[in-house]
C-alpha cells in the first residue's frame, strides 16, 4: 500500500470519529423543537445568547430579528430578516413547560424531554424550577439526532449543558444528583462531550466530581481523543494534567497523538508528546506519527519526534520528504 494512500485512509478514520449530538429530536408531526433550536441558533453562540437575548439584531441580508427567550417561553419577531437563502417575515411563540402545556414531547408539563431541551437553552432559572418539582429529572434523558443522520439514545440534560458549555447549569444537574458517567447509546459521557467542544472549565468541573477520563465512544474515541482532534490546546492541557491516558487507540488503532498530528494542531501534538505520548505506535494501516509528522510537513512536530527518538516509518518517511529539500535535509540529520 502506498504511503499516500494510508493518510488518505487515516484521514477517513478521523472524519468517522468525530460526532457531536444536537437538540433533542421532536415528536413525529411536531417542529417545535426544530423552531426552538433556530431561535436559539438566531442569538449566537454560546458566549452572546445572553447579551443578545431581547435584543433586536440586523440579519445577514437585511433586516431584523428579536429573539426573547424568558423562563419556557421562546418568541422571535422576524422584520424581513433575509439570511441563508431565506425571508422570515413575522412572529413565532412558544412555550415549554411552566404553567402551560408543552407544545413538544408527550404533551405533558415538565417532560424529561423538555427539561434535556432547557438544559441546552441556558434557562438555568426555569431549570432550578423544575428540579424543585420533581429531582428526577436530574437524570432525565431524550432521543437526539447525531449529525451522521442517525438517533442517539439516553441524551442526557447534564450531556447537553456540558456540550453547550453551560457550566452552572452542570454544576446545578450534579449537585442535583445527575450521574456524572451516564452513557448515551453511542457510549459517550458528559465529559466526552465538553472536550469534544472545547468546553475546558466543564471538562475540570466533572473531573473534580469523578467523571471518568478514560471512557471511550463506539469508536473507541476517548475524551482525549475528541479534543486533540478538534485542536484543543487548553482541555487537552487539562486532561493530560488529570492523568488521562495517552495511548488509548481509536478502532483503527490511531491515538490522540495521530488525530493531532493528522489535523495539524501542532501545539497539542507537541503537548501530547511532551507528556510521554507513545511516539512508534503503528495503527492498522502502517501509519505512525513520524510519517504523518512529515506527510503534513509539520517540521516542529517532525523535529521533536527525532529529537526524542521516534524511529517508526522513518524509511517510509524520508521518501515522503522527498519532495521538500528542507523536510529532506532534516530527516538526513537523524538517519
Amino acid at each position: 500500500m502506498s504511503c499516500a494512500r494510508k493518510q488518505l485512509m487515516v484521514a477517513a478514520t478521523i472524519a468517522l470519529a468525530t460526532s457531536v449530538l444536537i437538540a433533542p429530536r421532536q415528536a413525529k408531526g411536531d417542529d417545535t423543537y426544530v423552531k426552538i433550536q433556530e431561535m436559539v441558533n438566531d442569538l449566537g453562540g454560546s458566549a452572546n445568547q445572553k447579551a443578545n437575548n431581547g435584543k433586536v439584531l440586523k440579519c445577514v441580508n437585511g433586516g431584523t430579528k428579536k429573539i426573547t427567550i424568558k423562563g419556557g417561553t421562546y418568541q422571535g419577531v422576524y422584520k424581513n430578516c433575509r439570511e441563508y437563502g431565506r425571508t422570515r417575515d413575522g412572529e413565532v411563540m412558544i412555550s415549554v413547560g411552566g404553567n402551560e402545556t408543552s407544545a413538544a414531547g408527550s404533551g405533558k408539563q415538565g417532560t424529561p424531554s423538555d427539561f434535556v431541551y432547557l438544559a441546552s437553552t441556558g434557562d438555568i432559572d426555569e431549570l432550578s424550577r423544575m428540579l424543585k418539582k420533581n429531582k428526577k429529572l436530574a437524570n432525565a434523558t431524550a432521543t437526539a439526532d447525531n449529525n451522521s443522520g442517525g438517533k442517539t439514545y439516553n441524551f442526557s440534560a447534564l450531556m447537553t449543558a456540558a456540550q453547550n458549555n453551560h457550566l452552572e447549569i452542570v454544576r446545578l444537574l450534579v449537585n442535583s444528583g445527575a450521574n456524572v458517567n451516564a452513557l448515551s447509546s453511542g457510549k459517550v459521557s458528559a465529559l466526552w462531550f465538553a472536550a469534544n467542544k472545547g468546553n475546558t472549565e466543564v471538562v475540570k468541573y466533572l473531573i473534580s466530581k469523578g467523571a471518568e477520563k478514560n471512557v471511550q465512544d463506539d469508536y473507541g474515541m476517548s475524551p482525549l481523543m475528541a479534543a486533540a482532534v478538534r485542536g484543543h490546546l487548553d482541555t487537552v492541557n487539562v486532561l493530560i494534567k488529570a492523568k488521562a491516558s495517552l495511548d488509548l487507540k481509536h478502532k483503527d488503532g490511531d491515538t490522540a497523538l495521530f488525530f493531532a498530528i493528522a489535523e495539524k494542531h501542532t501545539l497539542v501534538a507537541l503537548a501530547l508528546i511532551d507528556a510521554g505520548a507513545e511516539l512508534n505506535i503503528v495503527n492498522k494501516f502502517e501509519a505512525t506519527p513520524l510519517l504523518l509528522a512529515v506527510d503534513r510537513m509539520d517540521f516542529r512536530v517532525t523535529r521533536r519526534l527525532l529529537e526524542i527518538g521516534a524511529k517508526a516509518g522513518f524509511e517510509e518517511a524520508v521518501q515522503i520528504a522527498a519532495r521538500d529539500q528542507d523536510m529532506k535535509d532534516l530527516l538526513n540529520n537523524y538517519r
